[in-house]
């Protein structure tokens, strides 16, 4: 019996890219569908109107470029803008602090700590003996994933709503 054929394909909108390699009966039959959807949760957000970069260093390439607002701060800043009152509240701020000005899409749990430990006016010792229970409402609540064990990130709603408080 022939191998199926197998194609590689590559799609990049902005930063957003998606690669996929498999058989050519996929291809067929379900890329459309999968291309459409990819397309339809692009729209409406920040990255469809940043310039892009042409590889050259021109374009910004972020879409938290200055003209348009970038995000800075520490997690202590980000955490007064964002009215941060208990555990979790600044768990999601040193989450935006090490995704929009760290520019990491994920950290491991002991860098989540150490960026919260820097948020001098809102950090407690007690955030540490109750960080699991904290990251475990975060997971359910949709604000944080775990993409691996132990490593967490801020989900795509999550990151919509941070944009829109730190830069409103």
């Amino acid at each position: 019996m022939a191998e199926a054929a197998v194609s590689r394909i590559r799609i990049k909108l902005g930063h957003v890219e998606v690669e996929f390699e498999g058989t050519e009966e996929f291809v067929k039959r379900d890329l459309k569908p999968l291309v459409t959807e990819i397309i339809e949760l692009y729209k409406g957000t920040a990255l469809e109107k940043e310039p892009l970069n042409d590889g050259n260093g021109n374009g910004t390439g972020n879409a938290h470029h200055a003209s348009g607002g970038q995000i800075v701060g520490t997690t202590n800043t980000l955490a007064a803008k964002l009215g941060v009152k208990t555990g979790p509240d600044l768990i999601v701020a040193a989450a935006a602090q090490l995704t929009f000005v760290g520019k990491v899409d994920s950290f491991p749990r002991q860098k989540l700590l150490e960026s919260m430990k820097t948020a001098k006016n809102y950090y407690k010792r007690s955030h540490v003996s109750n960080m699991s229970s904290h990251l475990k409402g975060l997971l359910a609540e949709q604000k944080l994933i775990e993409p691996s064990s132990g490593t967490f990130a801020l989900t795509a709603g999550a990151r919509r709503e941070l944009e829109k408080k730190l830069l409103g």
